[in-house]
């Protein structure tokens, strides 16, 4: 089930830093990050076999979550705080802010067969 998961961050005076790999719950198999999308939206499916952690970076979007219960919205605007996507969860990305950037960390290398875009 999609859940915010929060990052351990560092401060001090010389700023923040930011640690993701042990907070991610599952072995990191792809990495790849979504920008200058303008008023598009991406995603727009499901993977049956790949759990992902988005991370908006700069910025801020919003991601619908649809499952058979019904349909959530995350927004995203802390480069600190993530969204678990669990597999079979049909997601969409949308409303990004200008300059937003968003980071996915997912547990599988890319599969075309992998994606189901019918909700």
């Amino acid at each position: 089930m999609a859940h915010y998961i929060q990052l351990k961050t560092h401060a001090d005076p010389r700023g923040k830093l930011t640690v993701a790999e042990r907070e991610i719950p599952f072995a990191i198999e792809r990495v790849f990050y979504i920008y200058d999308v303008g008023s598009s939206d991406r995603g727009g499916h499901k993977n049956m076999g790949s759990k992902q952690v988005l991370l908006c970076l700069n910025g801020s979007c919003i991601i619908t979550i649809k499952t058979k219960e019904g349909e959530t919205t995350f927004p995203l605007n802390k480069p600190d705080e993530g969204l678990f996507v669990d597999t079979n969860e049909w997601h969409s990305m949308h409303t990004f802010s200008p300059g937003a950037i968003l980071l996915v960390f997912a547990s599988a290398s890319y599969d075309p067969s992998d994606y189901v875009y019918e909700v």
